[in-house]
């Protein structure tokens, strides 16, 4: 049987300002941005992770019947937007886990990060914007994965040095009948 997190987890983000994520956004775009993307996606903030005085970033992963099926944890760097890395220093806590927005949108956007995502939809907010959650964490083979593409146009757009893996990738899903081009 499937399991699923409790809704509840989504509920509002009363410690925002401590997320350094947010921290960054906010500073790059405006606290009225960065709200409306993080409460367009549902972004969160978790006190798994700590650093420069602020908290971790969490992305939910929702199903397609509203689901909450895992929450991703993320470190980053308030003055950067860089995610930490193994080799940065975040403090565990000591007490202490596709998305997408609900816009159904024609035109849909796929990059790697999370945070790609939450800029891009400040940037170009009439595209729906997808992460994968990394370079392989998209299973692009499996339909249940790309079926809500379908009837949509899609634009694939990979980081640096991942040009012709993505493009396999949008092989795979144009033979599936996606409309999909690579950026």
């Amino acid at each position: 049987p499937v399991s699923y997190l409790p809704s509840s987890l989504l509920a509002t983000d009363t410690h925002r300002d401590r997320n350094n994520l947010f921290r960054f956004m906010s500073k790059e775009f405006g606290d009225v941005e960065a709200n409306r993307v993080f409460d367009l996606y549902n972004v969160g903030t978790s006190r798994h992770w700590r650093n420069n005085d602020g908290l971790s970033t969490t992305f939910p992963q929702i199903n397609e019947k509203g689901k909450l099926c895992q929450l991703k944890v993320m470190a980053y760097n308030p003055n950067t937007g860089k995610r930490m890395k193994k080799q940065d220093r975040a403090e565990m806590w000591s007490d202490c886990l596709l998305y997408t927005s609900d816009a159904a949108s024609s035109r849909i956007g796929i990059v790697e990060s999370e945070k790609s995502a939450l800029i891009c939809s400040i940037l170009m907010p009439e595209i729906t914007w997808i992460a994968t959650g990394g370079c392989n964490g998209c299973k692009w083979t499996e339909t249940a994965v790309f079926k809500p593409l379908s009837g949509k146009r899609v634009v694939l757009y990979p980081d640096s040095g991942m040009l012709a893996k993505w493009e396999e990738k949008a092989e795979i899903l144009h033979s599936a009948g996606i409309d999909v081009t690579v950026s």
